[in-house]
């Protein structure tokens, strides 16, 4: 009788880790050719995306798949100044890793190890950069649909390098977070995308000759997309966002950078020609220091600095909890100058949309 139980046992045993293996490698095949079904409605949609390999592991808890020199890319119209050159944003990994739980299949878990390659249409040509990190991980939340809706990103110890090898960024941990939402009525007073940026420790190229330093103790945002954002090329596509009322909303901006640090919040939108305009109120500390350092830098002109240093210092004052004065002044985006209060303190880059 016992012997017969033993058995019995073992059969179901057995036969349960029959169903387990059968069942992991059909949910393995399966995960594989949704990603290659994602690969292929991308290519559909006018992009590139490949990949030399493909692996599965992850038995048995896990659906996990390698894709080795993995491609994405999309092409970006030639505009005049690229000679007819059509340039592109691009990214080529060594490899990623995607793996999902069976129990958990909305959410795929990723994995960045070895040397990623980043192109991003700038100026003529493009420009590269090499990014590795000791911890490169990521999350994507898709919909029912197989829509990205939410995503998560974290990198400790990432090193930038420009495709000259001439140009190093270092971050000690970045971590990027993004979430979309359907547009409620009217679509330029709902948040139809979330944002988050912290990145701690920053060390600039030497040749960038920061006027504030090198050195970037912490940047943090909080932001959100009001409006929708169409599709198509970039300039019609911010076109048609400013045209509807879209803005940008930032809940929270964080700077800590050589003596100066900063605590803002505000709404951002782009002008008549497409160029950034806004609004923001903020928490000023080391405001004399800094403006020291921008002259030094030759950032700001002596004249201008002694104005904006006699009018932030009567508008400081120290704080009930003690530390060093701070001000809280109104800092406003418009015509390609960023102005702290009624004084001009540096000049913003063009964007160009093309």
């Amino acid at each position: 009788m016992r012997r017969r139980r033993l058995v019995a046992g073992l059969v179901i045993v057995l036969a349960i880790s029959a169903a387990t293996v059968v069942s992991w490698h059909y949910a393995s095949m399966a995960f594989g050719e949704g990603i290659e079904r994602w690969a292929a409605a991308r290519r559909a949609e006018g992009m590139q995306a490949s990949f030399s390999e493909l692996d599965r592991q992850g038995f048995p808890f896990r659906l996990q798949t390698t894709l080795h020199d993995p491609v994405l890319s999309r092409p970006v119209p030639s505009a005049p100044w690229t000679m007819g050159r059509n340039l592109v944003w691009e990214w080529r990994g060594s490899e990623v890793t995607a793996s999902i739980r069976p129990w958990s299949p909305s959410r795929v878990d990723l994995r960045f190890p070895g040397t990623n390659q980043i192109t991003v249409p700038f100026g003529d040509r493009g420009e590269t950069i090499f990014a590795t990190a000791d911890r490169a991980t990521g999350s994507l939340d898709f919909d029912g649909a197989g829509a990205a809706t939410a995503g998560a990103f974290n990198f400790e110890e990432l090193d930038l390098l420009s495709e000259s090898g001439n140009e190093s960024v270092s971050v000690a941990s970045v971590e990027v977070s993004g979430a979309a939402h359907a547009a409620i009525e009217p679509a330029h007073q709902s948040a139809t995308f979330d944002f988050a940026l912290a990145a701690k420790s920053i060390e600039l190229p030497t040749e960038a000759k920061a006027p504030l330093g090198n050195f970037i103790s912490s940047v943090e945002c909080e932001a959100s997309l009001m409006g929708v954002m169409p599709p198509g090329p970039a300039r019609e596509a911010a076109k048609a966002w400013r045209d509807d009322g879209g803005t940008v909303e930032v809940h929270r901006l964080h700077l800590e950078w050589g003596p100066l640090v900063i605590e803002a919040g505000g709404t951002l939108a782009l002008d008549a020609n497409l160029q950034p305009i806004g609004a923001l109120s903020a928490i000023v500390r080391g405001f004399a220091e800094t403006v020291d350092a921008l002259v030094a830098g030759g950032v700001v002109q002596q004249n201008d600095a002694t104005t904006a240093k006699q009018v932030l210092g009567l508008l400081a004052k120290a704080p009930k909890k003690g530390g060093p004065p701070e001000i809280t002044v109104p800092v406003t985006l418009q015509n390609g100058w960023i102005y702290v209060g009624p004084v001009s303190l540096a000049r913003i880059s063009q964007i160009h949309w093309e």
